[in-house]
This record gives structure tokens, sequence and C-alpha cells, in this order.
């Protein structure tokens, strides 16, 4: 994301695509959904900053979505180091509460 910012600022809007379109296949196979949401939602700016609308609400509904996989994957697993039993013992009951 850093470089396709630079590269923006810099005035290469081409090479700009080309680094935010690899951040995203990126963070795609690694499966890293909220760096995904947020790597969208920057791409969606400097679009609409270049007065692309179109691309910029289609990467707004990427962002969307990855945001959504992010909300589930954190609901369903909390992972703090090695807290992470600790903080599952105590989110359980209370999710099973609100069945």
């Amino acid at each position: 994301m850093l470089l396709g910012r630079l590269e923006e600022e810099l005035g290469n809007p081409q090479a700009a695509d080309d680094y935010y379109r690899s951040a995203i296949r990126a963070l795609e196979e690694i499966d890293m959904p909220v760096r995904l949401r947020d790597c969208h939602v920057e791409y969606a700016q400097v679009l609409e900053a270049r007065g692309d609308i179109e691309a910029a609400y289609r990467q707004l509904k990427l962002a969307v979505a990855a945001d959504k996989t992010a909300a589930v994957e954190t609901v369903g697993e909390i992972r703090l180091g090695g807290a992470y039993a600790a903080v599952q013992r105590q989110v359980e009951p209370r999710l099973r509460l609100r069945h």
C-alpha cells in the first residue's frame, strides 16, 4: 500500500494501480481481511481523488465485503498471542447467552 501511495503522490497513477492491485492480491492470499479492507478503502480514496468514482465505489464495495469477513473471523476466533485460551474461556459463555 505504501508504494502505491508513493507512486500516486509522484504522479504515476499506473504504477500506483499496479502496487495497490499487488497488495490486494497478497492480502487475499495470506488471508488478512482487516488489512485487505484497509487497502480497498485507501485505494478507493486514491481513485476518488482522481475522479474515477465508479472504480472508487467498486473498491468500497470490496472493502465492505472484506470487513464482513473480518467481523466473522473475529467473533469465531480471538487471537491475542498466548492469551487465546484465556480470552476464549471468557468470551464463549457470553456468546452462548446471546443465542
